[in-house]
């Protein structure tokens, strides 16, 4: 993990988005709104997209290494934010992206909101958390459920 600079106001906006993320989602939560809360998540998550498709760290990276580096840490905070507020819906996953991230799997609901992945932090690869479905092979799998609910139904 490359140091990252959290002063430099292009770089506030991303920690700005993962504050204001974590309290909205903290509301959405208090009102029940399990499916705004993860319209909260998804658009924090395009917001790293548009960071690093508006910064393009690949190309900084040829005139400077320290200057992408601090992207691209921060662009770990933010996939970490991300982990850390998925863990209500998707415990498994985010607990694998928070192994690889940090040494602590079990980062708190507040650490969402600020940057816990240490610089210098070794990050391992990480396995595909999710595995492509064909429409195929999607409906013969609900044939198998719906056969199978069918004959436990005749017993």
């Amino acid at each position: 993990m490359p140091p990252y600079i959290t002063t430099d106001p292009k770089n506030g906006t991303i920690i700005q988005a993962m504050a204001e993320t974590s309290n909205a989602i903290e509301t959405s939560f208090e009102h029940f709104r399990l499916k705004e809360s993860l319209e909260h998540i998804v658009n924090l998550a395009r917001t790293g997209n548009r960071f690093l498709n508006e910064t393009e760290p690949w190309k900084i990276y040829k005139r400077s290494e320290e200057e992408a580096g601090h992207i691209i840490g921060l662009a770990v905070q933010l996939v970490g934010s991300v982990a850390v507020l998925l863990k209500p819906f998707l415990p498994e996953s985010s607990s694998r992206i928070l192994k690889v991230l940090s040494t602590n799997p079990n980062v708190s609901w507040k650490n969402s909101k600020e940057c816990f992945v240490k610089p210098g932090r070794r990050i391992s690869p990480l396995e595909p958390l999710f595995h492509k479905v064909s429409a195929p092979d999607l409906r013969d799998r609900l044939e198998r459920l719906r056969s199978i609910e069918t004959s436990e139904v005749q017993i």
